[in-house]
């Protein structure tokens, strides 16, 4: 029955610049702060007893502000003809511990005029936050901030994939995505006590992405109509 708020301010700053008439490089810093009800309502933490089994469970409790920031930089070069790479690497850095780096992979191969395809590798890695458990010890004084949620704590992500383009002859665009992701944690972290060793605490995360995109211009597809 009770409410609570939360706030956020987010913006990027950022500088794209013409290397060459073959490379562009752009880079952007992020800051976001964000105050107020900053937990999952729908989060529980397992109060254990020694032996790992669990005998009841708490809500999560998170603090009530959180500063990120973000360095990101990208570069673009056109190897030959129409044929583009793209190699991005990001920096995430929280005030509540969690550190991520990310590496993003693109190649652009433009087969013919109207068909390209664009093979994708993407690499992610972060840190657990501070106050990430996997559970609680029952009887012992209850931390001021404990999270069980797996997006809290330390993984590694892994996506690969590729994308196929066609041009149709009204100008419009279809693009078909396929890609493949998948998540890997800490199956059996340190802090597991008794029985809990015995479980994957972090199953492994298996997602298969299939996307259809069709682009177009209406003013061009519609007075193409008019005319025909």
């Amino acid at each position: 029955g009770s409410r609570d708020t939360k706030w956020l301010l987010s913006g990027v700053a950022g500088i794209t610049q013409v290397i060459n008439r073959r490379t562009l490089m752009q880079f952007n810093y992020g800051l976001t702060v964000e105050q107020g009800y900053m937990n999952d309502p729908y989060k529980l933490l397992s109060l254990v007893n020694a032996q790992g089994d669990p005998l009841s469970a708490i809500y999560e409790k998170r603090p009530g502000r959180r500063t990120e920031q973000s360095f990101y930089w990208l570069t673009r070069h056109n190897i030959w003809d129409r044929d583009v790479a793209s190699v991005a690497l990001r920096y995430y850095t929280d005030d509540w511990g969690i550190r991520s780096q990310t590496l993003d992979f693109t190649f652009r191969r433009q087969s013919s005029d109207r068909f390209y395809w664009e093979p994708h590798v993407r690499y992610y890695h972060q840190s657990a936050a501070d106050f990430y458990h996997v559970g609680l010890l029952s009887g012992q004084a209850l931390p001021e901030f404990a999270s069980a949620d797996l997006r809290l704590a330390q993984f590694d992500g892994v996506t690969f994939g590729v994308r196929f383009g066609y041009t149709l002859r009204d100008g419009s665009l279809l693009v078909v995505r396929a890609e493949y992701y998948t998540q890997n944690g800490e199956s059996y972290p340190r802090e597991a006590v008794g029985a809990q060793r015995a479980y994957d605490l972090f199953p492994t995360l298996n997602a298969s992405i299939i996307q259809i995109e069709y682009q177009f211009d209406p003013g061009k597809l519609f007075a193409k109509r008019k005319g025909g």
